[in-house]
């Protein structure tokens, strides 16, 4: 269980997102603090990451295909490759955006950019938009045909100024026999 750490400075309590030691006369990124609580040892603090894997979701059925990624508020990714109303789910908590998800502190910008194909069936492009509502991007064939995007996705810490991480995704509807 991480719990929330806080420092005083100038009177006011802030909440700690960074920790550095000094090790051999340089400064050093600490992952994560403990602490012993009852005799037990209690993880106090653990890093944020932001981290993003390259991926390809692609799905092929006759007239009705759908594939998309999908970043939520909570810093987990999620992924569809199927039909219809299959719905999105959870791959591997190491693919996730943020980890750990669901405990992190800071707000959290994203951008869609298309590199190439058509534009996403779903999905804004080329605006940073604040990761306080889920974003998909999503391409869904229910002709004889073939939609496939690849579009490269950013992710920053300060609405778009500085980009902490990208990675490029491709998501392919295949409809065809």
């Amino acid at each position: 269980m991480v719990i929330e750490t806080q420092v005083r400075v100038s009177g006011t309590w802030r909440t700690v997102t960074e920790v550095f030691a000094k090790v051999g006369g340089s400064w050093k990124d600490v992952d994560e603090i403990h602490s012993r609580v009852s005799g037990v040892w209690e993880q106090v603090f653990k890093r944020e990451k932001v981290t993003l894997t390259t991926g390809l979701y692609s799905f092929q059925n006759p007239n009705d295909a759908k594939a998309g990624v999908q970043f939520l508020t909570d810093g987990r990714k999620q992924s569809v490759e199927g039909f219809g109303s299959t719905p999105y789910v959870d791959r591997d908590v190491s693919t996730d955006w943020v980890i750990p998800n669901n405990t992190f502190t800071g707000t959290y910008h994203i951008r869609g950019t298309l590199n190439s194909g058509p534009p996403p069936n779903t999905g804004t492009l080329n605006v940073w938009e604040a990761l306080t509502s889920n974003r998909r991007w999503e391409n869904v064939e229910t002709g004889d045909s073939i939609t496939s995007s690849n579009i490269t996705i950013e992710i920053s810490a300060d609405g778009g100024s500085t980009t902490l991480e990208s990675t490029s995704f491709n998501i392919k509807a295949d409809g065809t026999s």
